[in-house]
C-alpha cells in the first residue's frame, strides 16, 4: 500500500492511497469540504463513477457510540452500490463525520476471483485510511445539520 502525503486542492488537505498494481489497482482519495468529507474510490481498468452514498452520523440510539444513515444512489448496470453503501456507513460511523463515497471499479471482463481481489483490497484501502489518516479527519460532534 503506498501512502501519497497530502496536496493542497484549494485550502483542503486531499489524502491518497493505493493498493495494487494494473488491473487490480484501488485507490482511495479523501478530501475535506468544510467539516464533511469527500470520498473517491476507483481502480481497475476503467475508473468511473458507479454509485454513489452518503454517510450521515448520528448518536446510537442505544447511547453507546455513533450510528450512521446511509442514503445510495447507484448508476443503473452498475455494482458499486454495495460498496459505496458499505464504505460511507463504516466512514461516518468512524469518523463522525458526513461523508459522500463515491465508488467505482471496472475490470473488462473480469473473473470471479478478480472481483473479490478488489472488493477486498476496497476494504483494506478503507481501513487504511481510517487507521492511519482517520484521527486527523475524526469530528467529536455530528456534523448533520451544520
Amino acid at each position: 500500500m503506498d501512502l501519497v502525503q497530502p496536496n493542497e486542492v484549494g485550502s483542503s488537505a486531499s489524502i491518497r492511497i493505493s493498493v495494487g498494481k494494473d488491473r487490480q489497482l484501488v485507490q482511495l482519495v479523501a478530501t475535506p469540504i468544510g467539516p464533511d468529507l469527500l470520498v473517491y474510490l476507483s481502480g481497475g481498468t476503467a475508473p468511473h463513477i458507479g454509485a454513489v452514498a452518503v454517510g450521515i452520523p448520528y448518536p446510537s440510539l442505544s447511547g453507546q457510540g455513533v450510528s450512521a444513515s446511509v442514503s445510495l444512489h447507484s448508476l443503473v448496470g452498475h455494482k458499486d452500490d454495495v460498496l459505496a453503501q458499505w464504505a460511507a456507513d463504516k466512514i461516518a460511523r468512524s469518523l463522525n463525520r458526513t461523508v459522500v463515497v463515491t465508488a467505482g471499479i471496472h475490470i473488462d471482463n473480469a473473473q470471479p476471483a478478480e472481483v473479490q481481489v478488489l472488493v477486498q483490497a476496497s476494504k483494506e484501502i478503507v481501513d487504511e485510511f481510517l487507521n492511519k489518516e482517520g484521527p486527523s479527519f475524526q469530528s467529536e460532534e455530528s456534523t448533520h445539520g451544520s
